[in-house]
This record gives structure tokens, sequence and C-alpha cells, in this order.
């Protein structure tokens, strides 16, 4: 088929120059899938109208806003969900009946942070009388009542970064796809029973064509030595990233220095600073005195951040207490050779990386002290330091690849 017979496949997800890694996920994404899916379907990329509505193509495709994604029964729509205000448009299409096949491509299964947020600022229509039935399919009716004053009173911290909130997911889907064994173990395990899960695919993250080739090359490659040491945090600043606690223990680690090796260090947190009242990194640096050794870039694109990467000797990957189903920056560093810090907490745990630090408060700021050090001590033996364990290790079985994964769903 050709032209207007095809049908379309409708993505629902916001694209570059959106200031979030989710929306560069998508062309990498995109260079996974199979050929036939664009000789199959017209694609339509459907986006935030408030947000982009200065944008009407993206690779060669179209960009339309909610109102003009009308499917029919031949068409495909893939919801790219996650725990962020880019992807709050998303669950009000999920609302909304949809002939064709609907799928649903989770980033972040935990969403109750940010559907709690949207329903109180009453964003796409949304007002608090709406979260019962955000969380419905996972604490059952009656509990599912009672989140609206709890959450009006204060509610806890952990309940907010613990619910999934994917009612509407559940209901709306006619696949759903996952990042980690974990996300896909956490919608089986806490959906009440009786309450329906469509199929799950454990879909393992995209990397980009570059970076792949320039990781197969890696062995016949010496990355360069380098006058700094360099650490770095790459994606969206938020608490749950662990900002702070690295800038403490990295305060820690340059008091063990003399001030000429101080001068030659450097902490880099490279994405968008939330403004957050109860989280201020910049003002953790100032209050440990080293603000001068730590620099904020903000937002950067995906070629520069793999630039910035690429010379970083540490990249700190941590989730606490919200940990999303998968990490593009995580898997970015890995296939370019340089050495991880994670944390051992939900979805991470599949994963195999250079450093472990514990969630765990008494423990934590001693593991991260421990990474810095001895990430530093091979630097100052090579100049550089070197990944540890292979770009894809995990301790849990394969995930299935981008590729079979919408072949099988799409074609």
């Amino acid at each position: 088929m050709t032209g207007s017979d095809r049908p379309t496949l409708f993505l629902w997800t916001p694209v570059p120059p959106a200031r979030t890694g989710t929306a560069d996920y998508v062309p990498i994404l995109l260079q996974e899938a199979p050929a036939g899916l664009f000789e199959r379907f017209r694609l339509r990329f459907v986006v935030d109208s408030a947000a982009n509505h200065a944008i009407k193509h993206f690779q060669d495709h179209a960009v339309i806003g909610p109102e003009a994604a009308v499917p029919n029964c031949h068409d495909h729509t893939i919801f790219f969900l996650a725990n962020n205000e880019y992807h709050r448009y998303c669950f009000r299409g999920l609302m909304t009946p949809r002939p064709g096949v609907v799928i649903s491509l989770v980033h972040d299964l935990s969403c109750a942070m940010n559907v709690i947020g949207m329903c109180h600022a009453r964003e796409h229509g949304f007002s608090p009388d709406d979260l019962p039935g955000f969380v419905v399919g996972e604490l059952g009716p009656h509990r599912a009542r009672l989140i609206r004053e709890v959450v009006g009173q204060g509610a806890p911290h952990f309940l907010r970064t613990s619910i999934m909130a994917q009612t509407p997911m559940l209901l709306a889907s006619d696949h759903i796809i996952v990042h980690s064994h974990y996300a896909r173990l956490r919608l089986l395990l806490e959906t009440r029973p009786g309450f329906p899960v469509p199929p799950i695919s454990v879909m393992d993250h995209p990397t980009d064509q570059a970076t792949t080739m320039l990781d197969e090359a890696a062995p016949s490659l010496i990355r360069q030595s380098s006058s700094r040491f360099i650490v770095g945090l790459f994606g969206w600043v938020s608490a749950a990233k662990r900002i702070i606690p690295v800038i403490e223990a990295f305060a820690s680690f340059l008091c063990q220095l003399t001030e000429d090796e101080q001068s030659k260090t450097l902490l880099r947190i490279t994405g968008h600073l939330h403004p957050l009242r109860n989280h201020d990194p910049a003002g953790a640096a100032m209050r440990a005195g080293i603000a001068q050794r730590v620099a904020f870039l903000g937002y950067v694109p995906q070629p520069e951040l793999e630039r910035l990467m690429s010379e970083t000797h540490l990249v700190f990957n941590l989730r606490f207490p919200s940990c999303g189903e998968s990490s593009g920056t995580f898997k970015r560093a890995r296939h370019l050779g340089v050495p991880v810090a994670i944390t051992r907490y939900g979805a991470f745990n599949e994963e195999r990386a250079d450093f472990y630090c514990s969630c765990e408060p008494s423990r934590e700021p001693s593991d991260i002290l421990a990474a810095i050090q001895a990430a530093y001590e091979e630097w100052q033996r090579h100049g550089n330091t070197a990944r540890l364990v292979a770009r894809d290790a995990r301790r849990v079985p394969a995930h299935e690849s981008a590729h079979s994964v919408l072949s099988r769903l799409l074609l």
C-alpha cells in the first residue's frame, strides 16, 4: 500500500527539541525499527499542542496535536509514558477510547508523582477528583477513593514514588512494552486480582547506531588521557537521582587532596535542573564549599551530551526512592566505555555495573565516595578509566531487542 491507503501509526511522545531524554529516545528507537515499518505505516508524531505548537515535521514525518490524532480500526497507536511533565498529555489520550491497536511503551512504571501533580494543577482536563481512577487497578475501589484525601493531607513521599498510577494504561492497552523484568513483574503482581493485564514484552533500551559503532570499535581504541579527573551525572536533575549525596561525597573526596590536585578535578552535572523547593543541588555545592569544582551545564542536545560523557571518568546513575525502568544515559555510558556506578535498587538490580551503591542512608555516602576514589586512582595511574564489565552484561535473562519487539507487534 502507498500514500493514503496505508494505515497510520500514531506515536504519542515528545520529540526534540523538548528538553527531556525521552524525546531523544524516539529517533534512537526508530533507528532500530524494521524497514518494513515505514513501508506499512504512515507515521504521525502526536505532541502536546501547548508545548510543541511550532513543530510541523520531525524526521520527515508529520507532527500533529492530540485533537488531530483520530485513528480508525486499521491504525495503531503507541503511547510513551514517563514520570515527567512532558508526558502528561498522554494520560488524557489514554482516557479517550481509540479504535485499532493500542500499545503502551512505559519508560517509568511509577507515575503517581506525575499524576498527582497533573491533577492538582488541573492540567489536561484532570482534577483531584480523578486520582482514584488512576489507582483503582492496584489499590481496589475502596482504597482508591481514599487516595485524594490522603494526598490532600500530605501523603508520605514513599506513596508518591511507589504507586504506579497506571490504571488508564492497563485499560486502554492491547499490549504493553517495558524495559525490565522488574517492571513486568510489578505489573503482574501489584495489579489487583481480577483486573485485566494485557500481554507484556520486556524490550531492551535502544542504542543509537553511532554509539554502537564506537563501542564495537572499542577494542582497537584507547581512550585519550586527560589532564582533569571528571565525575559526571547526566539526565533530568531530580532528588531521586541522588545528586546532592554525590555532591557531598565529592566534597569529602576533595578534602583528601592537595589544593593543586583539587584544581584538576571537576564534578559535572548535565541536565535540566527542575526547580524544587526541597532540592537545591547548587545550594548544596555552595554549603559544601566546592561550588568552584561543580559545573551545572543544564540541558544539552544529545551529540553534546555524548561528547561530555565520553570525556568523563566516572558516571553516577543512581536512583532512590523513585526508579525508572531503564536508563538511556546508563546504556550510553556503557557503550562509550565509561565506568558507571548505579544503585542496587528496583530495575537497576537487573544490570551489571562497575560500581554499586546502597540505597541505605547509612551506607550510601561511603559507597559513593569509594567509587570516586577507585576511579581517581585508576585515572592517576593511566590518565583515564576503563569500563570493567561488558556493555550489555546483566544479572537476568536478556531483554528482547527493539527490532524484534516492533517487528512482532507491528508487522
